[in-house]
């Protein structure tokens, strides 16, 4: 296993896992996080497309050709200028963290992807903590000088929350060693993995307080990389977006029926008014009439959940169908525990190009199935639950099929 050159994304495996990310616009950095950025290129703030694709096309020339941080900082002075892009921090502060943030988790993605390489690990299973690996720091954190040189299992648990980078402008790595190499180290055996201190964060997108371990940023408390690398997102499923590209078949789809699970939330009773389907809606999600929240759904995304999605502009309620209302519970379940969600691009007949998210859950065998679609527009949502449908006496997977398509960023778990 080569040592590929730290802080460029030259060896294939980074190339790779760079590649296949979708550019998504957000508003601000916390709209994405975690395991979402194994799956999306975004930048905080460039809420719109063209804004993403440039910024992510002058990064791939700055890395492509060798130009380094200082090609990229030109490109996006002429980036900015040409959308009139208002973005906040200095400029050579914000070039720096877009650059070496993509840069550096690409890096540790692909060596993850080497690492795990059942060659690798029969020859080298262990995992050396290392810190600074590319360059030392001014202010080094204390949890990571203490992570310095210590040893643990490839599949230790404890990787899942130390596995760098750990922060903004963490420069720690991991390198892979054998038997012999840990002896070398005057080590029997791996180290005893430490118990983390937890601290209390406030999410400053959704308001909740969450716990963090001591030394991890927030934001930063997942393995960069490990949904990608074990193809919890099907490599050919990995598409970039384009609103510009014509919508193309995908060559395999997984297969409908191996993550099904049974709904677990009522049929509602017919007959009630739309405040009682709304706020049945609601609660799942931990809002209220009057009362909305900011809600991470299952990529890492917030989204935002509240009575609004329910009403027209003038506030009066949207006409709900009744087969939709009582059904109002298993759309939410849908939104709040999916078995898969899809980003895609689609033109209304405004000739507007909006983004969508859809996500979509099914039983076992079936037997029906829920879809929650959602844009700036507006949402849409279809259940259908009859097992007899269609001339051949089976569930009729047109629907669920046509929108499975765009990128997708969430596949539940095998």
């Amino acid at each position: 296993m080569a040592e590929p050159k730290v802080g460029t994304v030259t060896f294939k495996e980074a190339q790779e896992f760079y590649r296949q990310k979708v550019s998504l616009p957000s508003r601000v950095w916390t709209d994405t996080l975690h395991q979402a950025h194994d799956r999306a290129f975004v930048v905080a703030g460039a809420d719109s497309v063209s804004l993403v694709e440039d910024l992510r096309g002058a990064l791939d020339k700055a890395v492509n050709d060798g130009g380094g941080l200082e090609a990229f900082r030109k490109g996006f002075d002429e980036i900015v200028t040409r959308h009139g892009w208002d973005y906040n921090g200095g400029r050579n502060w914000r070039t720096r963290v877009i650059y070496d943030t993509n840069l550096r988790t690409a890096h540790q993605a692909g060596r993850l992807k080497q690492m795990r390489d059942p060659d690798v690990v029969k020859n080298k299973p262990y995992w050396l903590y290392v810190h600074a690996e590319n360059r030392e720091p001014k202010q080094p954190r204390e949890e990571h000088l203490a992570w310095d040189g210590k040893v643990f299992m490839h599949d230790d648990p404890i990787w899942d929350q130390i596995y760098p980078p750990n922060g903004w402008k963490c420069s720690c790595g991991v390198r892979a060693i054998s038997a012999a190499g840990l002896k070398r180290l005057g080590r029997d055996g791996p180290d005893t993995p430490p118990t983390l201190e937890m601290r209390k964060v406030q999410d400053p997108t959704t308001g909740k307080t969450i716990w963090v371990p001591e030394g991890i940023d927030f934001g930063w408390g997942y393995q960069p990389g490990d949904t990608w690398e074990r193809g919890i997102v099907p490599r050919e499923l990995q598409k970039p977006l384009s609103p510009t590209q014509p919508e193309l078949p995908l060559p395999v789809s997984p297969p409908l029926s191996d993550l099904g699970r049974p709904f677990s939330a009522p049929v509602l009773p017919e007959g009630r008014d739309e405040e009682f389907y709304v706020q049945r809606f609601l609660h799942r999600f931990g809002a209220d009439l009057g009362r909305g929240v900011l809600y991470r759904d299952k990529a890492g995304q917030a989204v935002v959940i509240s009575d609004q999605l329910f009403r027209n502009a003038d506030g009066a309620w949207k006409a709900m169908k009744r087969s939709r209302a009582v059904q109002m519970e298993r759309l939410a379940e849908t939104v709040f525990d999916p078995d898969e969600i899809w980003v895609d691009w689609e033109t209304e007949r405004s000739g507007y190009t909006r983004l969508v998210r859809r996500y979509l859950r099914w039983e076992p065998d079936l037997a029906g199935y829920s879809s929650f679609i959602w844009s700036s527009s507006g949402w849409h949502g279809l259940t259908s639950f009859d097992p007899r449908a269609g001339k051949r006496n089976k569930p009729s997977r047109t629907y669920l099929e046509k929108n499975r398509r765009g990128a997708l960023i969430y596949r539940r778990e095998e």
